[in-house]
């Protein structure tokens, strides 16, 4: 998590079933998240793609949303981690909160 051009940018890895992986930043929004697409970016992490999630939403994507959702000094250090078969977890590091 950091500060952007467009408010709190998130570092996002998305593991596809079957393989493949996509990074991204992404931004909180109203019932979703955007996606910061580089080559489409008037600059670097700007938000250029909403993804909108409906009801009835999973709820390990409820239980992310919910961590992301808490101020940043709540979370800072944090990894919101999500394994099939497995309910999701939260861990932390200290070496991962800035100073």
């Amino acid at each position: 998590m950091r500060a952007g051009g467009a408010g709190v940018v998130y570092d996002a890895s998305f593991y596809f079933e079957g393989g493949g992986r996509f990074v991204s930043d992404i931004y909180m929004i109203l019932g979703g998240f955007s996606l910061s697409m580089p080559a489409d970016a008037a600059e670097p992490t700007f938000p250029t793609h909403d993804v909108n999630l409906f009801d009835p939403m999973p709820d390990k994507v409820k239980s992310l949303f919910k961590f992301l959702d808490e101020p940043w000094q709540n979370v800072a250090g944090s990894v919101w981690i999500a394994e099939q078969g497995k309910q999701p977890r939260i861990e932390h590091n200290a070496n991962l909160v800035a100073r």
